[in-house]
Formats: C-alpha cells, sequence, structure tokens
C-alpha cells in the first residue's frame, strides 16, 4: 500500500488549491522514509480506519502486532509503560524507528522507551514497517526492521475531539485535541493533550503518565514549514525482575519482587520501584518547491530528557555505593544493609536533516544530509541507607557521554521499462562516541571500573533490487548491508574484557505480491516474501560473565535468520479478513554457552548450531471484521511459537507458546444538534484475551553449576512477563 494516493485524496476533498499544496510536506517527509509497494523489499504500512482501529489505549507496539514477524510484551501485562516488541526476533535496539524522518531511537541505548511516549498512536497519521535493513536514511543500525511513524496532518476546519477511555486494572485514559482550522489562507495551530492511569496487572506497577503535542503550520505557494513540539512525563512502577517460574506455578501470577525486603518488626514488605523522566521534542521542518521536479526539504530537531530510576536494594554492599563501613554499638564492623539507590541521567540531543529530491516521469532521485550530537550525564545517589549513621552524600558513580552522528545518503527509483523499476540507496555513516568518568560497577577488591571510551566507526551501506509490476502481480529482489556500533552496555557491563566489535548484516530479500480488485466491494490480496539476514559478529549474551560479574554481550562470528513470510486477505461487501504467518529459522553456528561455576572457572558447553534467543520459528496473525464505518465487529488472534530465553535451544528454559484473542465492537453516530451543527461520538468495547490465555511474553534466566550443582542439573533463577488475563476497556472519542 502506498501512503501517497490516500493523503492526496484527503488533500484534495478539502477543496482549495491551497490546502492541497498542504501535502508537500507529506509527500517529502514519505518519499524520503517511506517507499511505495513497488520497491523491492518487505513492508506493510497502516493507516486510516485500520490504524485507527488498531489503537487500543495501549502502547505503540501494540500498534503493529497484526502485522507478520512482530511480538509484543510489556513488563504491567497491560501493554502500558515499559513494553517493547521484537520483529523477526531482533529487539528494538536494533530496529531503525523514525517520526517525520527524525531518529527516535536513544542515541546510546539505540531503543525505543515507550513509557516516554504514552499515547503516541494519537500523533500519528500512518505507519510503515519495513522488514530487513529497509530504506533508514539516518539513526541506528536496522537490523530487524525500519519503523517510519508520520505525524497526523493538520485539519484544516475547526475541530475539537475529546476521547474517554476506562477498564481493567484502574485504567483511565483521556486525549483532548483540537485544531484551529486555516486562519489567514496560510497557517493552522493545533494541539493534544493526554493522561493515563492505570493500576498495572503485575503487582506494584501503577503509573501515571503523559504526553503533549503542539504544532503551528504555516502554508503558501512554494513553502511549508512546520515548528511542532511534543513531550512527556511518566512515573511508573517497574517489574523488570518478571514473575519467577516458580511463583507461577503456586499461582501467584502477578508477584513482584523489586523492592521486597524485611522492616524492623521482622515483616516482609516492599518499596515500589519507580521510573521517573520527562521528554521534550522540538522539531522545525520545511519544504520549498521551486519548480515541479525539484524540491528541498530540511529539519533541525532538539531533544531534552531527564529523569532517573529509584529501587530499594536489601542487604547492599556497601562499597558498591562508595559508603564507608561503620562500627556499630556492640563493636562489630558494619559493611552491607538496606538502602535505596536512583540512577539519574540528563540527554541532549539535536541535529539537522536536508535533502533534496529531484523527479521525472522515470527516475525518483533524493539525496541528503544528516548530522546529530548527543550529551550524556549518568550518576547515581544514595537517598536513603537503614540505619546509616554517617550523611549521605555524593555520587556514587558519575559518567559523561558524547555521541557524534553524521550521514550522507542517496536513494534513486528509475523505471527501466513500463513493468521494471530498479531501486538503488547508498549510505555512508560515521559516528564518534566517547564515555569518561566512573561507572556503577565495582571489582572485589572495591575498586570502582573507570570508563575510558573512545570508539570512531566508519560504515557504508549500499542497498539495492529490482521490482517487476503488471496489472495484479508484483515481483521483488533486493540485498542489503547494514552496520551497528555496539550500545552503551556493551561497553559498561564489559569490564577489563574485550571491547566489543561493531556488528554487520547482509540482508537478502525475495518476494511475489498479488492485488486483484473489483470495484470497491471485493478485493483480494496475497503475498510471499523470503529472507536470508546473514549476521558477522551479532552481538548475543553468551552467558560468560565480565570481571565486575555483569552477563556479556558477545560477538559471535557466525548467526544467521531466515524465513518465510506469508500474508493474505479477503475483502467483500462487509467483511474484511486479513492474515499472516511467518516460519523462521534462526541460529548461531558454533556457539559456546558459559555457566557460571560457584567453585572455579565458568563451564564451557560448544554446540555446533542453536537457537537464537527470543526468535520463535512460527508466528501467526489473522483478523476478521464485519461492519461498515458505522458499525463494526473485529475479532483478532495472535499465536508465537516456543522463544528461547538463552541461546542453548533447552525447551526447559524457555517461553511456551501462546495464542491470543482480542475482540472489539464499536458504533459511530451523529448527534445533529442545529441545522448546520453536528457532534460526531464513536464508542468503542475492547476485550483483550479474550479466552483468557495464561501466557508470557518475555523473560530472563540465569544457571549456575557448583555445590552439587551440574551442568544437566543446574541452579536456576528465572522471571518472566506474565500478560494480563480477560481485560475490558471502553472507549468514547467525540468530535466537534
Amino acid at each position: 500500500m502506498c501512503l501517497l494516493p490516500a493523503l492526496n485524496m484527503a488533500a484534495e476533498s478539502e477543496g482549495t488549491d491551497s490546502i492541497a499544496k498542504s501535502v508537500a510536506l507529506d509527500e517529502v517527509l514519505i518519499k524520503t522514509n517511506a517507499v511505495s509497494r513497488t520497491v523491492p523489499m518487505a513492508m506493510q504500512t497502516l493507516e486510516g480506519r485500520e490504524l485507527r482501529e488498531s489503537d487500543t489505549g495501549r502502547d505503540l507496539p501494540w500498534l503493529l502486532m497484526m502485522t507478520p514477524s512482530v511480538v509484543t510484551s510489556s513488563d504491567n501485562g497491560l501493554g502500558l509503560g515499559l513494553t517493547s516488541f521484537r520483529i523477526r526476533g531482533t529487539d528494538a535496539s536494533r530496529i531503525n524507528l523514525t517520526y517525520d524522518g527524525v531518529a527516535l531511537n536513544s542515541p546510546e541505548d539505540q531503543t525505543v522507551f515507550w513509557a516516554n511516549m504514552n499515547a503516541f498512536a494519537g500523533s500519528v497519521e500512518a505507519i510503515q514497517v519495513q522488514r530487513g535493513v529497509g530504506t533508514s536514511t539516518n539513526g541506528s543500525g536496522a537490523f530487524g526492521a525500519t519503523v517510519t511513524m508520520l505525524s497526523q496532518k493538520p485539519s484544516f476546519k475547526p475541530s475539537t475531539q475529546i476521547y474517554l477511555r476506562g477498564g481493567s486494572y484502574g485504567t483511565w485514559q483521556y486525549t483532548a485535541k483540537g485544531s484551529t482550522g486555516l486562519l489567514a489562507k496560510h497557517w493552522v495551530a493545533e494541539g493534544r493533550y493526554s493522561q493515563t492511569l492505570t493500576d498495572g496487572y503485575i503487582d506494584r506497577t501503577a503509573g501515571n503518565l503523559g504526553t503533549h503535542y503542539a504544532a503551528i503550520n504555516y502554508y503558501d505557494d512554494d513553502l511549508v514549514v512546520q515548528l511542532k513540539n511534543f513531550g512527556s512525563f511518566e512515573y511508573t512502577g517497574q517489574a523488570w525482575n518478571g514473575v519467577p517460574s516458580d511463583s507461577i506455578a503456586a499461582g501467584n501470577r502477578t508477584y513482584n519482587n523489586l523492592g521486597e525486603h524485611i522492616d524492623d518488626n521482622g515483616h516482609t514488605v516492599w518499596k515500589p520501584t519507580t521510573d521517573n523522566y520527562v521528554q521534550n521534542n522540538t522539531q522545525l521542518s520545511f519544504v520549498y518547491t521551486p519548480s515541479n521536479s525539484l524540491q528541498l526539504h530540511g529539519v533541525f530537531h532538539y531533544t531534552f530528557g531527564r529523569g532517573y530510576y529509584d529501587d530499594y536494594k536489601a542487604d547492599a554492599k556497601y562499597y558498591k555505593f562508595r559508603l564507608d563501613s561503620y562500627e556499630d554499638k556492640d563493636g562489630h564492623i558494619v559493611s552491607k544493609g538496606d538502602l535505596i539507590r536512583q540512577k539519574w541521567l540528563r540527554n541532549h540531543n539535536m541535529g539537522g536533516i536536508f535533502d533534496i529530491r529531484y523527479t521525472t516521469q522515470r527516475l525518483s532521485l533524493i539525496s541528503g544530509l544528516s548530522f546529530s550530537h548527543f550529551i550524556g550525564a549518568h550518576w547515581g545517589l544514595v537517598p536513603f541507607a537503614r540505619n546509616y549513621p554517617k550523611p549521605l552524600e555524593g555520587h556514587f558513580y558519575d559518567s559523561d557521554a558524547t555521541k557524534s552522528d553524521a550521514t550522507a545518503f542517496a536513494k534513486a527509483e528509475y523505471s527501466l521499462s513500463r513493468h521494471l523499476l530498479a531501486y538503488a540507496d547508498m549510505q555512508f555513516r560515521y559516528i564518534d562516541y566517547r564515555i569518561t568518568g566512573m561507572n556503577d560497577k565495582f571489582y572485589d577488591d572495591h575498586s570502582q571500573q573507570p570508563l575510558n571510551v573512545h570508539e570512531r566507526f566508519p560504515f557504508f551501506n549500499p542497498k539495492a533490487g529490482l521490482s517487476w509490476r503488471a496489472t495484479n502481480h508484483t515481483f521483488y529482489a533486493s540485498y542489503a548491508r547494514a552496520h551497528r556500533e555496539p550500545t552503551r552496555n556493551d561497553y559498561t557491563d564489559a569490564g577489563t574484557s574485550d571491547k566489543p566489535l561493531p556488528e554487520t548484516l547482509n540482508d537478502i530479500e525475495a518476494g511475489y505480491q498479488f492485488h486483484w480488485q473489483r470495484g470497491k466491494a471485493t478485493v483480494i490480496h496475497a503475498g510471499i516474501n523470503a529472507y536470508l539476514m546473514d549476521y558477522d559478529n551479532q552481538l548475543i549474551q553468551t552467558g560468560q560473565l565480565s570481571d565486575i560479574g555483569e552477563a556479556l554481550a558477545t560477538n559471535v562470528a557466525d548467526s544467521y535468520r531466515h524465513g518465510i513470510e506469508l500474508t493474505a486477505g479477503f475483502k467483500h461487501g462487509l467483511m474484511d479478513l486479513i492474515g499472516n504467518c511467518t516460519i523462521s529459522e534462526n541460529k548461531i553456528i558454533n556457539f559456546t554457552e558459559y555457566i557460571d561455576n560457584w567453585e572455579g572457572d565458568p563451564v564451557k558447553i560448544n554446540y555446533p548450531q542453536t537457537d537464537l534467543a527470543f526468535s520463535p520459528a512460527l508466528t501467526a496473525g489473522g483478523l476478521l471484521r464485519i461492519g461498515n464505518e458505522k458499525t463494526w465487529g473485529s475479532l483478532s488472534t495472535r499465536y508465537v511459537g516456543r522463544q528461547f530465553l538463552d541461546n542453548t535451544s533447552c525447551a526447559d528454559r524457555s517461553i511456551a507458546p501462546y495464542c491470543v484473542s482480542d475482540l472489539q465492537l464499536g458504533h459511530a453516530f451523529r448527534w445533529q444538534h442545529y441545522y448546520d451543527k453536528s457532534t460526531d461520538f464513536e464508542l468503542t468495547l475492547n476485550v483483550n484475551n479474550l479466552f483468557n490465555a495464561h501466557y508470557a511474553t518475555g523473560g530472563w534466566i540465569y544457571t549456575a553449576v557448583g555445590y552439587g550443582y551440574t551442568p544437566e542439573n543446574r541452579y536456576r533463577e528465572d522471571g518472566l512477563f506474565v500478560q494480563a488475563p480477560l481485560t475490558a476497556f471502553l472507549s468514547l472519542a467525540i468530535k466537534i
């Protein structure tokens, strides 16, 4: 599906030339960052009704869960706060995400924290998921997918919209948005505010999250300018430890051990672990169109973030927090105790993107430059230490980071003939990354790990492909190469171990799409995509611990993912049926597992071939919708196969397959209260996990040997991200 026709049709429906020209900014952003369905790669676009009905109040990853090869997860079990998703088994730190062309990935962690983007779907007009390397032009490397998001087009008529949603586990969500309409033939101002309150399904995961969005748009004959500011705050209880499997077996599916300790009266109590963060983004975009064949586009952007998380550490060793031991009243040396730690960060990220688009009847050429500079500060505080007699002063760690990222790119689509299209894309990316200061990790001799990282990465990422298209048929094939630098944690957790190397991916995609339509009543589409993603030096956890006791992400020489993605859809009259299925194999060649040994050196086990963790061999989804724009009902079902918690292919250390279904019922109606005034209402009921499945979507595991434990019978600790049983949410949308 191509985004452009829908946007052009929307503009034309407004009925004026000046408004029709307003799509210039949208078109440039799309063509620079998204692609039409003739480009040779696997993709899916969500927009319009499909996107609106997918927005059920949960975080944005849930909008993508019916697209091929996507697996979503949530720490609190409701899809609010700390959520995540994987595409083809690849986590979000390896997925390039942009909003109006600006990278959303954190420069250091290279992921997106959706708790900082509550109800963000309300600011999105369309989402395109390009599986594989995709067409990313700036931001972190795309090792699993490129996800391109386009901001909502402003309304050129004055409007006010209110959204109210409430339901299970004390969840409430409020949104208000409005537009001034077109003022003085050139200006449109708009704004939105959302807030979400929830108790969470998992114990002590209550959250208070809010977002704002404001934009001023200027339209002229050959110039479009947009200034927008959006940001968020979040206060959420955390459950990153998951639920231990033995607690689940005992029937306690909501147990959260974070902050658990014994008080002065000998009672077991909990101090909630919280995450507290504010973020603000500003973007100034412009499009200048000097002629029909030439357009210039630019955007300046700045992001500020500041916050901390705190957690209660029971029986913590004082030296790990730069606290001195002391002598108690009985003359005993006290070297550990209960305390609260806070880990703070403050980030500034600024930059610009500039590109030129030249088009003729047969050629579309885009070339440009982007740059960004990141400044980050990390520090830790101990605001409370139980019974500690000395003042709590200073930081127990303090480090600074800078990251400069510059990119030059050029991409072209050329029609070799009426049916044959060639696509080529070249990107050169240069990164300069520095970390200095003291880490929050300590050695056994009580000395603190210094940080002195300075790495430079020059990456060349080429892409090319061919697409052949007839009336109802499209064949395509492409090759892409991508590189990715290590994350901050890959350096800070390594101790004095070998430094991590950058990763390389070679991605080959080939597929076929069929699309047939009779009028507007009947549509049939089907597709198959085969892919091979071959990695050099992929960073994965092997079980090995560094000399500071952290689990290492280590480069493995040879690993791959390959599979087949199937999609199909049938629409006739009031019925719409779509489905997808991915069958894949995700392997490491010659993998060495390191098992922590309490009695000596780690135990090594070699596997000639084993499965990559969190990479199910089978995922599938289907959706049946019956109804029209006024009254509808839909039933969606998704299946996720077995996911291994480590890289050993051991079923005992895995998440069982699960199948979950959601039901949606909706009705829209209009109240005509004056002859020329009306109010539109839309009432929606969402029932998630309709059949009350008991399942988990992610987790972690630690195993060890020694003192009677063997590789076949290991000591084990784990945590699984358990999801909520049947939940229901009622939504009311009002448009004036």
